[in-house]
């Protein structure tokens, strides 16, 4: 059975994709939804979500199987990969990502204008590029 990778950076339909295929009857092989194929990039994640005491994504334990055991293994496999406009994908993943990002901070109490001068100044904006 062929395995269908779902890779692309998140905020874009990932997840919408993920899920349909889960669903299709025709789909044979395993279905793996990641967003990283890079271990330091991947253990930069954790570290960051147990220092702050979150729970880490099953996305990020999902990349790390795929690239030990299924890139490695496989000799076929079939890859989607998405896009999204890198200015609303940046405010998608703000918003998502706020207490992560700013722990402690209340995103429903803050002005609007805080929330624009934050994202502009502090928000890593050149993501969608790297």
């Amino acid at each position: 059975m062929i395995p269908v990778i779902i890779y692309q950076m998140g905020k874009v339909g990932s997840t919408s994709i993920y899920n349909s295929l889960k669903k299709d009857k025709y789909i044979s092989g395993n279905i793996y939804h990641i967003h990283r194929l890079n271990h330091n990039s991947i253990e930069k994640i954790k570290i960051n979500y147990v220092k702050k005491k979150l729970k880490v994504p099953g996305h990020i334990k999902t990349s790390e199987y795929v690239l030990d055991n299924i890139i490695k293994e496989c000799k076929n496999a079939k890859i989607i990969t998405t896009i999204r406009e890198p200015i609303s994908r940046n405010i998608s993943a703000y918003f998502q990502n706020f207490e992560l990002m700013f722990q402690g901070c209340d995103v429903t109490a803050a002005e609007v204008q805080s929330l624009v001068d934050n994202f502009l100044e502090q928000y890593p904006n050149h993501t969608p590029l790297t």
